[in-house]
């Protein structure tokens, strides 16, 4: 500068393209902080869905697991107290077991119903034509897996185990459950004597049926029992659904002989229903029953009025078929809510 000379003032410029850009950098920055911050809260809410439903899909699992192993406990409990229980008992506690629900601590339990296809006793019976017997248990069910009761048989034959005197019963009905089981009231055709075949306490009675019922319609054709064949029950009286529905047995006994069966199921069908792949029941140790015609002997135990059967005169002149000593057993596991 030289004297005299005035100081010029010295401008600054601002670079409007440097700023826009400035400022377009760091508005870009910030958009992607937000998108990033975002990304990553969708992520997590997505991780954390995934194990929440990873956790409760394994706690559900195991909940069913400790349910159905605590079902299983229902049939061993029912057989552990079936075979420590006294000759007098034997029923009786399994009719207290039925309907039991047993808890074992938590909120894991297991309820037991009991389906026996067998009667009882629970007193002496005096020569009636009316008597009443108890299923140790309550009413079976129709199928294995389904709730529909069965309707008790309206009529058949009756046997006191151990005793080849047998009575025809031309009606029967189930009342409520009790303590002792289900009560069943049937009307006889003739009282069992009470002095040489009486029915005792604890005396154990079976359900059956003649291969032809008095009055049917159609008379059956004489069948024979062999080994993996089929067995056609006589539906008079809802006794065929008597039979348990898989993995029966019964017995048929023809004068003198009692033998015993097993089959796999018991089919319905319209008109008909059918006991499939029969096998004899035997232990290893004894010669297994044979496979016998099922006699008809139509004189002997029909008589007659014209060409039709009246009545049923004797059922030990025929074939008679009883439903085996089965018991159906439901368990039902609960674990959690």
């Amino acid at each position: 500068m030289y004297p005299g000379e005035k100081k010029k003032p010295v401008v600054k410029r601002c670079d409007r393209r440097a700023a826009f850009d400035v400022s377009s950098q760091s508005g870009a920055s910030l958009l992607i902080i937000v998108i990033s911050i975002l990304v990553l809260a969708v992520l997590a809410a997505a991780m954390y869905a995934i194990t929440s439903t990873s956790y409760f899909n394994q706690a559900s699992s195991q909940a069913a697991m400790k349910a159905f192993y605590m079902a299983e406990s229902g049939p061993r409990i029912v057989a552990s107290e079936y075979k420590a229980a006294a000759a007098a008992n034997k029923s009786t506690n399994l009719a207290n077991l039925n309907g039991r629900t047993f808890n074992t601590g938590g909120s894991s339990q297991f309820t037991i119903n009991i389906y026996p296809y067998w009667l009882y006793a629970t007193t002496d019976k005096t020569s009636s034509t009316s008597i009443i017997l108890n299923l140790p248990g309550d009413l079976p069910r129709q199928d294995k897996e389904g709730t529909a009761v069965i309707t008790f048989p309206t009529s058949g034959i009756l046997k006191v185990k151990g005793k080849t005197e047998v009575r025809i019963f031309t009606g029967a009905s189930a009342a409520a459950m009790t303590s002792e089981g289900t009560p069943i009231t049937f009307t006889l055709s003739s009282a069992f004597p009470s002095t040489y075949y009486p029915i005792q306490a604890n005396s154990e009675l079976f359900i059956g049926f003649v291969q032809n019922d008095a009055g049917t319609a159609t008379i059956f054709t004489p069948q024979t029992v062999i080994q993996g064949g089929t067995l056609i029950l006589n539906t008079t009286g809802n006794i065929a659904t008597f039979f348990p529905p898989e993995n029966g047995t019964f017995s048929l006994a023809l004068g003198t002989g009692i033998f015993d069966y097993q089959y796999d199921k018991r089919n319905i069908l319209t008109g008909t229903t059918t006991l499939t792949n029969v096998q004899s029941a035997c232990p290893e140790s004894t010669v297994c029953p044979p496979y016998p015609a099922m006699s008809t002997l139509y004189s002997y135990h029909f008589i007659y009025n014209g060409t039709s059967p009246t009545t049923l005169q004797d059922p030990t002149k025929t074939t008679q078929i009883y439903v085996g000593k089965a018991l159906g057993i439901r368990s039902t596991g609960l674990s959690g809510n």
